[in-house]
C-alpha cells in the first residue's frame, strides 16, 4: 500500500542520514 511505501522511504532517509553521520 502507499502507507508501506511511505515508511520505507522514511526508513531509507534515516538509513541515509546515519550512514552519513558515521
Amino acid at each position: 500500500s502507499r502507507e508501506r511505501q511511505t515508511g520505507m522511504q522514511m526508513v531509507q532517509s534515516v538509513l541515509e542520514r546515519i550512514g552519513e553521520a558515521k
